[in-house]
């Protein structure tokens, strides 16, 4: 990921579940270090407006950050935007930021959903 000024930014094309129901839309950090940042943007199908979260330092090498999502149409079509920022210490070999989308089934548990092609 290169120096202390390298950025990035990647976009997964995101379908909501069918039959329509609330999903939550996020990042998952593994083994990232905490001097760097992270944001993410869920856009979703209109007229709902984007969800937008500031870039944020990363408290936990294994850091998670969603968000809830309502109101889509089913197998309505949006996106989520991982922007990153690194700090001094550079990520180190196999470190990583996944995007997720999952259905809650119950409190108990939640079922992932797979991402648009």
């Amino acid at each position: 990921m290169g120096n202390a000024d390298s950025t990035w930014s990647q976009t997964t094309p995101i379908v909501g579940p069918t039959p329509a129901e609330t999903f939550v839309a996020g990042l998952i950090c593994s083994d990232m270090p905490t001097d760097g940042q992270v944001g993410m943007e869920v856009t979703q199908p209109a007229p709902l407006s984007p969800i937008t979260v500031p870039m944020t330092p990363i408290s936990n090498p294994n850091m998670t950050m969603m968000v809830q999502c309502s109101g889509w149409p089913a197998g309505g079509e949006g996106a989520i935007t991982i922007n990153y920022q690194q700090g001094a210490t550079p990520p180190p070999p196999g470190a990583n930021i996944t995007a997720v989308v999952m259905i809650l089934a119950s409190t108990e548990a939640a079922e992932p959903m797979g991402f648009a092609d």
